[in-house]
């Protein structure tokens, strides 16, 4: 290999690694279809992510020095296991506004745990521990869960455990640390209720709770808080204040169009399709997708979702850029009446249309093509390829060596980097294939 090829292999290596650093690491499986969170129903990671506000507390009956206090806040984004259970990787969960990491997870199966029908060896993937399948062995005849589910249809139930795995909580200099198995009863109920718990009459919300308590003592001896949470909204989980990076994509089933005419999710899309940059029928409205920053089909994560008055729906995470009003901004940072630039698959007209409506949603997957043009409509929106994390303009400087690889190759010059291989197996891989291109050139 002559010296441009060299430099070539070194800058696209550069480009790659630039691209990786903006993105975070892939997720868990992806979350069931929404439900009603008002209704009768917590069996799908939809309806039960959200953030929740300490409602009420039953005291011990017996006061423990060490007794752990109930926090004031709770928020948690869940995704759907294979096998049906609800899971919460630590990493998707805050706590008194703080941002939680570690290994741990919120296994959450369903009202079988209460009366040991269920197979809670076989219902978790990867397995709990024995001495999780221990802790949740004591929500079976448990009266403190039996009571809060009483008169309750099974499809509105959940049950499960905060595995033992530590969890640190932080967010700018504030901090806490756990590593304590905690028992869930999660539910939704149409009315507030009113149920007799250890001896004691306590009142339940209506809508969703989370309710949470260490196993201990017997039915009518608590030695430790029951702390009962009612669901506020939409799950709000601040920005990790250290390790782990912002993802800034779309979800796999965001919509885009082919040159051919056909609309398609952006899971099915591969390097060199050709898509809608830009409104209009002519060369500039279409460009080529030469690489992907992500490619991530499943995982439950947070979205923005951006209604217009015309009806077209955009969903991207807060920190993706996209056009509104005329400007480049992050997608979290547009506001009602701000305007998106819609485009008509069928005609390539564009029309202006105020956003009537923002919320945040949770998706599943996480994909972000590449076109050589640098912008891409996505469910019918005019967007950018480019986020927060580098300033477009020098983005595209540091891909520009990319965009020429995938020229003389016409393949993914990061061979797959961000879609699964690993960096390190991606850097080495795109060193070998790089000499093939530059022999050719």
């Amino acid at each position: 290999m002559g010296i441009a090829g060299v430099v070539l292999a070194v800058a696209v290596a550069l480009s790659v690694a630039v691209a990786a650093s903006a993105h975070g690491p892939e997720g868990h499986a992806a979350p069931a279809a929404a439900g009603s969170v008002l209704g009768l129903t917590v069996a799908n990671a939809t309806a039960i992510s959200g953030s929740y506000r300490l409602n009420s507390v039953v005291a011990p009956s017996l006061g423990v020095s060490d007794s752990e206090p109930c926090h004031n806040t709770t928020a948690f984004i869940a995704s759907t296991a294979p096998s049906g259970a609800l899971i919460v990787p630590y990493d998707q969960l805050a706590e008194d506004g703080l941002r939680c990491s570690g290994d741990g997870r919120i296994v959450l199966l369903g009202p079988g745990v209460l009366n040991g029908t269920a197979n809670v060896t076989t219902d978790v993937t990867p397995p709990l521990t024995q001495s999780q399948v221990n802790a949740l062995a004591r929500l079976r005849d448990n009266a403190v869960a039996l009571a809060l589910v009483e008169n309750l249809p099974d499809s509105a139930i959940r049950v499960g455990l905060y595995t033992e795995d530590t969890r640190v909580c932080r967010t700018g200099g504030d901090s806490r640390m756990v590593s304590a198995v905690t028992l869930v009863v999660a539910f939704t109920s149409p009315a507030a209720r009113r149920v007799g718990v250890a001896g004691r009459t306590v009142d339940l919300p209506s809508g969703a709770v989370w309710v949470t308590f260490t196993p201990g003592g017997d039915a009518g001896l608590l030695t430790q808080p029951v702390c009962i949470f009612q669901r506020t909204g939409d799950p709000a989980l601040p920005v990790p204040s250290s390790g782990g990076g912002d993802d800034v994509c779309f979800p796999a089933d965001a919509t885009v169009q082919r040159r051919d005419g056909a609309v398609v999710p952006l899971s099915a899309v591969a390097v060199g399709d050709e898509l809608r940059v830009a409104p209009g029928a002519g060369d500039a409205a279409w460009s080529r997708v030469y690489m992907f920053s992500h490619r991530l089909l499943h995982g439950g994560r947070p979205f923005v979702e951006l209604t217009t008055a015309s009806g077209a729906a955009l969903t991207a995470t807060a920190s993706h850029l996209v056009y509104a009003s005329g400007a480049l901004v992050p997608a979290g940072a547009v506001a009602v009446g701000d305007a998106l630039e819609v485009v008509d698959a069928a005609t390539g007209e564009a029309v202006s249309s105020p956003v009537v409506a923002t919320r945040t949603v949770v998706r599943a997957g996480l994909v972000n093509p590449h076109t050589l043009d640098g912008d891409l409509v996505v469910d019918g929106v005019r967007s950018s390829t480019w986020t927060t994390a580098v300033d477009p303009k020098v983005a595209s400087a540091l891909l520009a060596p990319a965009r020429a690889a995938w020229r003389l190759g016409g393949v993914d010059p990061s061979g797959g980097l961000l879609e699964g291989a690993g960096r390190a197996e991606g850097l080495r891989r795109l060193a070998r294939l790089l000499p093939r291109w530059t022999a050719t050139a």
